[in-house]
């Protein structure tokens, strides 16, 4: 008798334990692969005819709070540009410098969480005409 009072007790643990699935698509959980929830399609360009840098991309898993961008510039240290919300998908960098490395990192952010982090980067340049201002 005294062998079953402590096995169904035992048996109903196992049970309960096995009955609850955990959500492996639920940021939130710090368990959660990171890979699952990265953004993907990252792409940083400069527009034809435009001084800035535009960032885009995709994402999937839309129970996340939003994203972080972090920029460095030259050989300037990180530092974070802007917090967007979930259903931002792009971001203009209107701050620019000709002609000097800018390098881009982003990813998703859930709670305390964030993804893993995707980088692009761009030179970019100043368009415009240049006259001659000589006189003929």
């Amino acid at each position: 008798m005294k062998t079953l009072k402590y096995i169904i007790p035992g048996l109903f643990v196992i049970i309960i334990a096995t009955s609850c699935k955990r959500d492996i698509n639920n940021p939130y959980d710090p368990e959660c692969p990171k890979e699952i929830w990265t953004p993907r399609n990252f792409e940083v360009i400069q527009p034809p005819n435009k001084n800035a840098v535009e960032l885009s991309w995709s994402q999937d898993i839309t129970h996340i709070d939003g994203f972080k961008i972090e920029r460095k510039i030259g050989a300037s240290d990180w530092s974070e540009v802007i917090t967007l919300g979930k259903n931002d998908i792009s971001w203009t960098d209107n701050q620019i410098a000709a002609l000097v490395l800018h390098q881009y990192r982003l990813y998703a952010i859930a709670g305390d969480n964030q993804s893993n982090t995707v980088t692009g980067e761009i030179t970019p340049i100043f368009t415009g005409v240049i006259t001659d201002k000589t006189d003929k």
